[in-house]
Order: C-alpha cells, then sequence, then structure tokens
C-alpha cells in the first residue's frame, strides 16, 4: 500500500471469511471498537498523530472503507531505498486493521506488512 504524504487517503477492503474467497458479513462490526494502526518499522511504535476512521460500505460484501485524515498522512516520513541512485521508495511502516464484532463473530486481525509513503509537493526546480 502506498500513503500519499500529507493528503487524505481513503481505500476499499474487503473482508473475506477465514480460509475462504466469500466475504465475511459485517452486519455485526463495531466501527467503534474496530481500528486502523500504522506502525514504524524502525522502532514498532505507534502513529498517533491524527485519525483513521473505518465506515461500513456492504455489510453482506464484506467490504469497508478506511480513510485516513490529512493530519496523519503529513506526520509521516518516507525513505529511499539503497538500489541503484536511492530512487526507490522503502516500506515505513505495517498497518494493523483490527475488526472487532459485537455478536459471536471471532474478531479479526489483518496485517499489511509493507507501506510506502510516496512524497507529495516535492519541486525539483
Amino acid at each position: 500500500m502506498t500513503i500519499p504524504e500529507g493528503k487524505e487517503f481513503g481505500m476499499t477492503i474487503t473482508v473475506n471469511e477465514e480460509d475462504s474467497f466469500l466475504p465475511q458479513d459485517l452486519t455485526n462490526l463495531s466501527t467503534e471498537s474496530s481500528s486502523f494502526k500504522l506502525v514504524r518499522l524502525s522502532t514498532l511504535c505507534e502513529v498517533t498523530n491524527g485519525i483513521a476512521t473505518i465506515t461500513i460500505l456492504d455489510a453482506v460484501n464484506g467490504q469497508i472503507q478506511v480513510v485516513l485524515d490529512s493530519t496523519m498522512t503529513t506526520g509521516l516520513e518516507y525513505s529511499r531505498g539503497d538500489a541503484v541512485d536511492n530512487y526507490y521508495l522503502k516500506p515505513t511502516y505495517q498497518a494493523v486493521i483490527n475488526l472487532v464484532f459485537t455478536d459471536s463473530t471471532p474478531d479479526r486481525v489483518a496485517l499489511v506488512d509493507k507501506v510506502y509513503v510516496a512524497p507529495t509537493g516535492i519541486s525539483c526546480a
């Protein structure tokens, strides 16, 4: 996943049932208790500035939307790789998505192992 630095960023995620390609029914998903967190790879500390909002787009088809406000993305740092001329972006964060249900459905945790930050507003002049 690549997040643009300093801009509001939204993504749509489809949650599948465990060990299946079928969508998870999210009718009993608690959006108040569920969370999306970014963790810095170098320190394993959570990014605490800003807000990540989770909303249900389509409960029956397992679709949620996560929106990171611009306050959160402004504080993100990007890094360049060692390959060739340091042009290539390196992953700087991990994303942890914790979905909490209000019924007997087991809670779900997903990890996006490599999150990149794309710099914006850089002038080459």
